[in-house]
């Protein structure tokens, strides 16, 4: 399984989001430090769920952090997020 399949899993799991996007960015740092095999080293990550209401941007990326931390610990070298509830959709 890929890493980005394992991490969808993980984020669903934890999550339960509306909206779940994983990016695969890797492609656009070949060549650069922390890429060694040209693959699955950078993500983007974007989750809208209610799990994240009332919930400051610090806490929802330690959240995501500690759901991902064995993929993180491993191959990944670099990973951005945008983490919002729905209400913060709207605005």
């Amino acid at each position: 399984m890929t890493i980005a399949n394992t991490m969808r899993i993980k984020l669903q799991n934890a999550f339960t989001p509306s909206v779940m996007e994983i990016i695969d960015e890797s492609y656009m740092h070949i060549g650069h430090l922390g890429n060694c095999s040209g693959s699955e080293t950078h993500f983007r990550i974007i989750i809208t769920s209610r799990t994240f209401d009332k919930v400051s941007k610090v806490q929802r990326y330690r959240m995501v952090h500690n759901v991902i931390a064995e993929e993180l610990d491993n191959r990944i070298h670099a990973v951005s997020m945008m983490l919002r509830s729905p209400n913060e959709c709207l605005e």
